[in-house]
């Protein structure tokens, strides 16, 4: 587990921060943490925000999402903000 984070953590590093990757995040994003207004998902709950890479919200709400709901969310969220490949 200690060489796998090690790894995680490198590759982490190695990353760039830049405006269209880093910024503040909500950190906390799941369906009990946005409410629609006009069919529009608004977040809520801001408890957790702070500055981070913009998948890491990506990453959070995948953990809370069903594998056919997944390919939904990153589809709406493709047509926001573009996605590389890998």
């Amino acid at each position: 587990m200690e060489e796998s984070a090690l790894k995680i953590a490198n590759v982490i590093k190695s990353y760039k921060r830049l405006p269209s990757n880093w910024g503040i995040i909500h950190s906390d994003f799941h369906e009990s943490n946005f409410v629609f207004y006009e069919d529009i998902p608004r977040p809520i709950d801001f408890s957790n925000c702070g500055y981070g890479f913009y998948l890491f919200d990506l990453a959070e709400t995948f953990m809370h999402l069903l594998s056919e709901k997944r390919k939904v969310f990153i589809s709406s969220f493709s047509k926001v903000n573009q996605l590389q490949e890998n």
